[in-house]
């Protein structure tokens, strides 16, 4: 079995080759299909094999890959398994087709950045980050997809689990809810196979069991009834003897009296010895009948199991219809209408009809709306599980540069997962049960308590603005004090600039750093040497301006209000 799946185009393959040896140095096992496919075998079973085989499913995004009919192919194969999908983006692609069932899949999920212009290193953390969560249930999901799509091929008893592997499969079934990937419905459905045919497989048992206890009783009581007539017999022909031995006349009476009671001891014998094989072959009968009987339990079982299964493939073939079902009743809804409108000039009769025409398909429209809002709320649950999962990586990633030593980098990671946190409606994290929120804050105590105050700049009232200076040696802040002051990176006071009448909210400095431009409330942009002189004051805008910046070659200056 494989870490990860690859799917993409040949013309990326220069980039795959990048990928698959990143993930070689993170020790990862990578299945892709120029170096796993035996030449000699069916090419596209391997395939599926592959994707079966695999914990995560990437895809490589590019305008080639959308178009490509095989990838779609692996992609729906993906889906079949409900295997975890990470789409990456090498190329920006603009031609997905909606209502293309691969597109629209790929389309709805989270993408990772892998353009010529991004930072490949911190989109491969991300990445690695992201396939690491909740590693043991992806494992057990994988076993049991490769499992079950080898049993579904001939449905053989030899193929179900067995014991403890399927003890675990069902804890594990069980233990699903909410997880992500889902178990697939062929999966829930070798599981229960497997609980049927050895529940039917242990009452067998108990019945041949209980069949061979009372086999035994029986020969037992029969050898016992044997022995008890041989030791009669024997003490008969003991006292037949003893009396011959007194006197001949005696012994004559008695000789025939002995030779009578050997004659009844052997037909009481042979009696016994023909009751105890009776007995014996009733026992063997009784095992019999009961093997008859427990091959009997194991078919029925066998019985409702394929019914289930069969109940089930049913199930998920009307789901598939069901989405085609609005966009068909819409068209039927929409040509009655015309179709009424044609012939509304012509008899009553055929305008009735197309009446009924289109009272039918409205009919067909509410069924079919009610089946598209129950997917769109299965949608809605799991974008919110996609969004819980985003704040998940956030604060993952936040914790990576932590351990890195990036404190104010973890620091302002963590406040984002935070800001994201609250952003989200309260009725989500009472769903969620990851402990996500509690992750989130339980990491930005840690990081604030660990990143230490450096330097402190005071103004009498709040800071609005704050720029560098080109070499990085000064400080600018701006304050609703109405003062811009001007500051060493040691903390000391510079230059305290005064001027506007209104509290300052944007700083900037020039290129070469010997000029300032400040935005204020008062509605003026004021332009400023470093040594405190003011230089020139911009009038026009008619409120308060939020944002200024020179141009790259220090002639220029825009500012926003």
């Amino acid at each position: 079995m494989a870490d990860v799946f690859i799917s993409y185009s040949r013309k990326d393959k220069d980039f795959v080759s990048t990928l698959y040896a990143a993930f070689e140095r993170s020790q990862k096992n990578i299945w892709v299909d120029w170096n796993n496919i035996p030449l000699t075998s069916d090419w596209w079973a391997e395939i599926e094999k592959g994707i079966e085989g695999a914990d995560t499913f990437v895809f490589v995004i590019s305008p080639d890959s959308i178009a490509s009919e095989i990838c779609g192919k692996e992609i729906l194969h993906a889906v079949r398994n409900n295997k975890r999908l990470f789409p990456i983006v090498r190329r920006d692609a603009t031609n997905f087709e909606k209502g293309n069932f691969a597109h629209d899949k790929i389309s709805e999920l989270n993408w990772l950045w892998f353009r010529e212009q991004d930072d490949f290193e911190k989109s491969f953390r991300t990445l690695t980050d992201s396939l690491l969560l909740d590693l043991e249930h992806l494992h057990q999901h994988t076993r049991l997809v490769v499992r079950a799509n080898e049993w579904d091929k001939g449905r053989s008893d030899s193929l179900l689990l067995r014991g403890d592997d399927l003890a675990n499969a069902e804890l594990w079934l069980g233990e699903s809810v909410g997880k992500d990937p889902q178990p697939t419905e062929l999966q829930e459905t070798y599981i229960k196979k497997s609980r049927d045919v050895e529940a039917a497989s242990d009452r067998a048992a108990a019945i041949i069991q209980e069949a061979l206890e009372e086999s035994k009783k029986k020969a037992a009581e029969a050898a016992a009834n044997l022995e008890e007539s041989e030791k009669k017999a024997a003490l008969r022909i003991k006292i037949g003897s003893g009396i011959l031995a007194g006197t001949i006349l005696l012994a004559l009476v008695a000789g025939v009296s002995a030779t009578k009671f050997v004659n009844e001891a052997n037909v009481k014998v042979d009696k016994t010895e023909k009751e105890a094989k009776d007995m014996l072959k009733n026992a063997d009968l009784a095992v019999v009948t009961a093997q008859k009987n427990a091959d009997d339990i194991k078919n029925v079982s066998e019985k409702e199991s394929r019914d289930a299964a069969q109940k089930v493939r049913g199930a998920n073939e009307k789901k598939k219809e069901a989405d085609l079902k609005v966009d068909e009743a819409q068209k039927n809804l929409e040509s009655a209408k015309a179709e009424a409108e044609k012939v509304s000039q012509e008899s009553a009769e055929k305008v009735a009809a197309a009446q009924a025409k289109i009272v039918d398909a409205e009919g067909k429209v509410k069924i079919a709306l009610a089946e598209q809002e129950k997917a769109a709320q299965e949608m809605k649950v799991a974008n919110e599980n996609i969004q819980i999962a985003d704040v998940r990586l956030k604060i993952l990633d936040a914790k990576g540069d932590f351990q890195g030593g990036r404190l104010f980098d973890a620091l302002l990671g963590a406040i984002r997962a935070g800001q994201k946190v609250k952003a989200l409606d309260s009725a989500i994290w009472e769903r969620d049960k990851t402990n996500t929120q509690i992750l989130v804050i339980a990491n930005l105590s840690q990081f604030v308590y660990r990143v230490q105050e450096k330097n402190r700049f005071p103004h009498s009232k709040p800071v609005y603005s704050v720029a560098f200076s080109p070499d990085g040696k000064t400080i600018a802040t701006g304050s609703s004090d109405n003062t811009l002051k001007l500051w060493s990176v040691d903390g000391r006071e510079l230059q305290t600039f005064t001027g506007h009448s209104d509290r300052v909210l944007s700083v900037a400095f020039s290129p070469d750093g010997k000029t300032i431009v400040t935005g204020s409330g008062d509605k003026t942009v004021k332009l400023w040497s470093v040594d405190g002189r003011e230089l020139q004051t911009f009038t026009g805008h008619s409120d308060r301006v939020l944002s200024v910046a020179f141009s790259p070659d220090g002639k220029t200056i825009a500012t926003g209000s």
